[in-house]
């Protein structure tokens, strides 16, 4: 099999190149990896915030 390659503005790079994201919570400011789940939309809705794993289970 090949390696998956996804088009960047950079031009094409290969997935296992990508360095995964980290994102700062909104709440306590802690560094983490992003996940999908820890993204928040606010009002208005163009706003989005990140909440940690630790903030999630808070808010819930």
């Amino acid at each position: 099999m090949g390696d998956i390659e996804i088009h960047t503005a950079q031009g094409w790079v290969k997935l296992d190149d990508i360095i995964a994201g980290q994102e700062t919570c909104s709440v306590c400011a802690s560094i983490e990896g992003a996940e999908g789940a820890g993204y928040v939309k606010c009002d208005p809705p163009e706003l989005m915030i990140y909440l940690c794993r630790a903030c999630r289970k808070k808010h819930d």
